[in-house]
């Protein structure tokens, strides 16, 4: 099954959590133009990745991307005045510390693998290497009687830590270039030890708004629905998962100690470290950034569907079209049931668009969803029609 660039999947549907991004302009990085053409179009007009269903109850839909750049958490107006607007806010999964908690319970009791251990599964050669990558604070020998997914779960965050510390270094060349200028550089949002704060990330932030502001707050899902997709595939995938993952991570700190040994890549090295997972985590980010719902589309189309073999097939089934089909469910419920909300769901952005997205799906079902563009405004609720006074008895 194909990994390289899985990470980037999981990332746009909310699946993982990862370090902040560069932080330069308010647009796109336009970092391979000139100098003169980037200043030119630093700030491109953006995109908000916001949908209406319009009629009552009102449903607003926000794709989101789990990253905590501040171009990312920074609401556009449109798109804060869809969440001011709402009364009831729901992400993927309940995020608050008690949701959080009760992940944590489900997923160790998922994870167990009592008949084998990772050491067989994985062979003295992998075991070694994805040992010497675990992040430091986890103690791998606890880990042997779990099932591979939750290795790969915590190799993620080791490929993310590679991607924030390739961050600081190119925010350090660009610290010395604003100072030049006179200007300053933002502090980036951390967890008080240097690295990433997962809950300053855009939907953990939402949530929190929501929990701030007096809102109704929930989950569509459960982490068993999102676990159950790595869950049912067989050992061998998801050993080949973690054999494409270590390769990853290594060809990753390799290009690291080239680039702090001030050796520049051959035609040949930089294109292999254009293709890495932390250069397309750039790469997305724009694409968000940009409002390019399409473009995720193809994402998925290209790395999760043309896979190969039934195993791969099944894979994205689960991890797009039928999570699509039961957040939908769920959205139309509260819908039905608790027409008096208005609903702001804040998603993964590759659950939005083609034809097993949430916006096309809620179509079939008959309401008229619409894209809310960077200048619109939210159209004001529609007033409740006063209560007609009984004729009198006569």
């Amino acid at each position: 099954m194909k990994h390289r660039h899985l990470v980037t999947c999981l990332l746009v549907l909310g699946l993982i959590g990862i370090p902040t991004f560069a932080v330069a302009d308010d647009g796109p990085a336009t970092a391979e133009k000139p100098k003169a053409e980037a200043k030119k179009d630093a700030k491109p007009k953006r995109r908000p990745l916001l949908w209406m269903v319009e009629g009552t109850p009102r449903v607003f839909l926000y794709g989101t991307i789990h990253v905590a750049d501040k171009r990312v958490t920074k609401h556009l107006p449109v798109v804060k005045a869809a969440f001011d607007q709402s009364t009831a806010v729901y992400t993927e999964l309940r995020l608050d510390a008690a949701g959080q908690m009760q992940m944590q319970m489900q997923v160790m009791q998922m994870a167990a693998m009592p008949d084998t251990t990772l050491k067989e599964v994985f062979g003295d050669d992998l075991y070694q290497r994805v040992e010497k990558l675990m992040p430091p604070n986890i103690p791998f020998a606890m880990l042997q009687n779990t099932k591979p997914w939750m290795t790969q779960f915590l190799l993620m965050q080791t490929l993310m830590q590679e991607h924030h510390a390739k961050q600081k270094r190119d925010e350090a060349k660009r610290a010395k270039e604003a100072a030049k200028d006179g200007k300053e550089s933002e502090a980036e949002p951390t967890n008080g030890n240097g690295a990433p704060n997962p809950m300053e990330a855009l939907d953990p932030l939402i949530y929190k708004q929501a929990q701030e502001a007096g809102k109704q707050v929930g989950g569509l899902e459960t982490i068993e629905t999102q676990i159950k997709v790595f869950d049912d595939l067989s050992l061998d995938s998801q050993k080949k998962m973690i054999e494409q993952l270590v390769e990853e991570i290594e060809k990753v700190r390799a290009a690291a100690e080239k680039e702090k040994a001030g050796k520049t890549s051959k035609d040949g090295d930089a294109k292999d470290d254009e293709e890495t997972t932390v250069n397309a985590l750039s790469k997305l980010v724009d694409m968000w950034l940009a409002g390019d719902d399409q473009g995720f589309l193809e994402l998925f189309e290209r790395d999760l569907r043309k896979t190969g073999g039934p195993e791969a097939d099944k894979f994205a089934k689960g991890l797009l079209d039928d999570r699509n089909v039961g957040m939908t469910k769920k959205i139309l419920e509260m819908m039905k049931n608790d027409p008096k909300q208005v609903y702001f769901i804040a998603v993964g952005a590759g659950h939005m668009p083609g034809e097993m997205g949430i916006v096309k799906l809620l179509q079939k079902e008959g309401l008229k969803v619409r894209r809310l563009e960077l200048g619109d405004k939210c159209p004001a609720l529609p007033k409740a029609e006063p209560k007609k006074e009984a004729a009198p008895v006569k």
